[in-house]
């Protein structure tokens, strides 16, 4: 089984559930950007920064976010976009120092107020549950929730709007039906993020 998760990613659908599940079925999993393309080494806004600093004590931001995924021993293998040979030297020589079940309970605690901290910067606090899903217009309300956020969680916020074009967000329009917002568990406003896209 192959999923994106992360130290962001841990109640976002699939998320821990995604993890629990596949280890229940005995299925190897595949984590793709456990580092979000890379976005989590990059500085973020001061209240994150402050979490990973206590997070980290003394190791990199890299090694931190590694260990808490490879702390997990549902994870077969993880996938990585490096862009440069040293790059690809950096990760393993990080990943090699990781290990299961080397977490105790208070660095679990410094890497949820990490998770905390940037979910603190969002606009919605989706989970991508999908209840909200189908549109009857064919749009991916919880994908373009996802982005936004995204846009906000981290300081590389091109990177979400050209996603949201390739994956022709840009091309449906919201007609406010409101089926969204009544379906949600959460009654998010989601017509009004859409109309914000």
């Amino acid at each position: 089984m192959r999923m994106e998760y992360s130290i962001v990613d841990y109640r976002h659908h699939p998320g821990v559930g995604g993890l629990e599940f596949a280890q229940k079925n005995g299925w190897g999993l595949i984590v793709a950007e456990p580092l979000k393309a890379g976005r989590i080494l990059l500085p973020a806004q001061e209240n994150v920064e402050q979490a990973w600093r206590k997070a980290c004590s003394g190791k990199s931001r890299l090694e931190c976010a590694l260990q808490w995924l490879y702390n997990s021993a549902a994870i077969s293998s993880a996938q990585f976009n490096v862009t440069s040979p040293e790059q690809l030297e950096e990760y393993i020589c990080a990943a090699v120092k990781c290990g299961e079940g080397e977490l105790d309970a208070f660095d679990l605690l410094w890497d949820s107020k990490v998770r905390e901290s940037y979910y603190s910067n969002r606009y919605f606090k989706c989970t991508s549950c999908g209840c909200c899903m189908p549109c009857p217009s064919g749009i991916d309300a919880p994908r373009i929730i996802e982005l936004y956020n995204d846009s906000l969680m981290f300081p590389d916020s091109d990177m979400p709007g050209l996603d949201y074009r390739l994956e022709g967000h840009d091309r449906i329009k919201c007609v406010s039906c409101g089926i969204c917002v009544d379906s949600c568990p959460k009654h998010y406003p989601i017509t009004r993020l859409l109309d914000m896209a």
